[in-house]
């Protein structure tokens, strides 16, 4: 699944509402990335304190749906607002079920280089040969 948060956080709770409903609909292992527009702790910025209850919420559903997060090596931050003191956040992430990561246990991720965009794209290797 391919996710896209919301900017405007005041969304952010219906967002996790629908990945919520879809998590608990599915019945096939789960892998989901992309820009949740979401952070698990304020080492997800570079500088500044994120919103705590918006923190809160992410990591609850995480939790509740048994999800890991893929570690992605490259680039600590995967957003930047480009501007001379920048400020960078860990947006995007892949998300996976215990279910999906048994089926792939040797995945991993990187971050490819920022070109024309304000964020860096993840690619993810299932780890799989062929």
């Amino acid at each position: 699944m391919n996710v896209y948060g919301p900017a405007q956080h005041e969304h952010s709770y219906d967002f996790i509402q629908e990945i919520s409903t879809f998590c608990s609909r599915e019945t096939l292992p789960i892998v989901m990335g992309g820009d949740f527009n979401l952070i698990r702790s304020n080492r997800d910025r570079n500088q500044g304190q994120g919103d705590q209850r918006l923190m809160d919420l992410f990591n609850e559903f995480i939790g509740k749906f048994h999800l890991r997060e893929i570690f992605t090596s490259g680039s600590r931050f995967t957003w930047s607002n480009k501007q001379k003191n920048p400020i960078m956040v860990k947006l995007d992430r892949i998300l996976a079920s215990e279910e999906w990561e048994s089926k792939f246990p040797t995945c991993f991720s990187w971050t490819k280089a920022r070109i024309g965009s304000d964020h860096c794209p993840i690619i993810l290797n299932s780890g799989e040969n062929g």
